[in-house]
């Protein structure tokens, strides 16, 4: 066998083994669950911070809501949000008064409240 030879037949080897290694190893980011999920919220005056945590792989932009209590009337407020992968990131829901309370914050997905 020529060096040719048995240098490429070293480089497939270590190829293939190190793609063994990668899909056996267990991923550093979450393969299951939502992609982006809510941490936390916090009300300031007329706005509410939404902290959201990327469990995902990929950078992701998804809509934060907001069911809020405004002078006495429940309204619900969206903003959208970019959070690169395993990034955690913090987006303002504003309203045009005092936020008595927050009944719920999530993430719009498809349309659909999670």
């Amino acid at each position: 066998m020529s060096t040719t030879v048995l240098r490429r037949s070293k480089i497939v080897f270590i190829l293939s083994l190190l793609f063994i290694l990668s899909v056996l190893t267990a991923p550093s980011f979450a393969d299951r669950g939502d992609p982006v999920v809510v941490v936390s919220h916090a009300v300031d005056g007329s706005a509410v911070h939404v902290t959201v945590k990327n469990n995902s792989r990929q950078h992701q932009v998804v809509d934060v809501f907001v069911d809020a209590v405004v002078g006495s009337s429940a309204v619900r407020g969206f903003t959208p949000v970019s959070v690169f992968p395993g990034a955690t990131g913090t987006t303002v829901v504003g309203f045009s008064d005092v936020v008595e309370s927050v009944d719920q914050a999530g993430i719009i997905d498809d349309g659909h409240p999670q």
